[in-house]
């Protein structure tokens, strides 16, 4: 770590972007460990070390980096011992609006465009999954097949969209009903 924090010292200033890639690289140790050992602290000095990274060096504009180092601090966080989801998901999300802003279309190299996609798709999986898991717990009503729509369910899907929306859905149901015969 001594030779990263020396080189880091002499070239931040002189070669930002190759200090910010070193800097970036040496941070891959501390995800191998955290991978290898699963241990909290670990973990914690994984996003302690990407945390430093952005702080330093986001004004570098190596985006796939940043994507990157986002994620790895999400996944740091989901890892505690105790995770940390709110903090995770956060991080996932800037991740994200870096991607979502044509982040993917400012990367020249190929190979860091495939570090970027995947750090992003990782980020993506899990905000959804976490509004999947927000949409599992919505309890609907029980359904016993009818001819009709049941009252209950009519009631519970109009109370849900409006009553205006509910309406003009019902109208349009009739007149695909008469479109149908």
């Amino acid at each position: 770590w001594k030779t990263v924090g020396v080189f880091e010292s002499k070239y931040r200033t002189r070669h930002p972007e190759l200090a910010a890639r070193t800097f970036f690289g040496a941070g891959y140790i501390y995800v191998n460990i955290a991978k290898e050992t699963n241990d909290t602290k670990a973990w914690a000095d994984v996003a302690k070390h990407y945390e430093k990274y952005l702080k330093n060096y986001s004004k570098v504009k190596a985006l796939h980096e940043q994507v990157q180092a986002h994620v790895f601090i999400g996944d740091s966080y989901r890892s505690l011992k105790k995770p940390d989801n709110a903090k995770a998901e956060t991080a996932y999300r800037k991740a994200l609006a870096i991607f979502d802003a044509n982040g993917i279309e400012k990367v020249a190299e190929n190979k860091d465009k495939a570090a970027m996609l995947n750090a992003a798709a990782k980020a993506r999986y899990y905000v959804a999954e976490k509004d999947f898991q927000a949409f599992a717990s919505i309890k609907f009503p029980d359904y016993k097949p009818e001819k009709e729509v049941p009252k209950t369910i009519e009631k519970w899907w109009n109370d849900k969209i409006g009553e205006e929306k509910a309406k003009k859905e019902k109208e349009l149901i009739k007149y695909l009903r008469l479109l149908a015969r």
